[in-house]
């Protein structure tokens, strides 16, 4: 079963579960190519979205990012498109125009000196950053509410450190 051919599993989607499970059970080096090459598209369509004025395109790669990728790939991916993206973007705005002097307007208009430009440009990468990691977080835990909920467990996996009462523990 690969892609392209269904069954009762795909439910028209064209696509096998066992393609979309194996996506991020990827080991060695497969994986280290398949998160750079996730991490350059997020890169590229934060930039897009970025470029046009659609900065939640941050998070939506995010979730994309935490559906598809595992473990600490998920975080590292999804802070490297952040930078990477919004530092294209900025890149290509200060080729465009004074962007030192737009920050420069920017820290005025804050409150604060005309000297702390350069800090916000930090500021909106730490935002950018931030805004990935969080989409992430959020699809790393869909998928594992996904997965659970195919297993048939009704409740979420206990976490370490959570307190959970005797009678909400799931049975397995």
């Amino acid at each position: 079963m690969g892609i392209g051919k269904g069954n009762n599993n795909t439910r028209g989607a064209g696509v096998s579960p066992a393609f979309w499970a194996g996506l991020g059970k990827c080991t060695g080096i497969q994986a280290r190519v398949v998160a750079g090459a996730l991490t350059l598209a997020g890169a590229a369509a934060m930039w897009g979205g970025n470029h046009f004025g659609l900065w939640w395109v941050t998070a939506l790669v995010g979730v994309a990012l935490g559906l598809l990728l595992r473990g600490g790939r998920v975080a590292l991916a999804a802070v490297d498109a952040a930078l990477l993206g919004w530092g294209l973007d900025l890149l290509w705005q200060s080729s465009q125009a004074d962007l030192g002097g737009v920050a420069g307007v920017v820290a005025l208009i804050a409150g604060l000196p005309r000297s702390y430009g350069p800090a916000l440009i930090v500021v909106a990468l730490v935002y950018g950053a931030l805004l990935a990691l969080a989409g992430a977080w959020a699809g790393a835990a869909l998928r594992r509410a996904v997965a659970a909920l195919a297993r048939g467990r009704t409740t979420a996996p206990v976490e370490v450190g959570v307190a959970v009462a005797a009678d909400e523990l799931p049975v397995e």
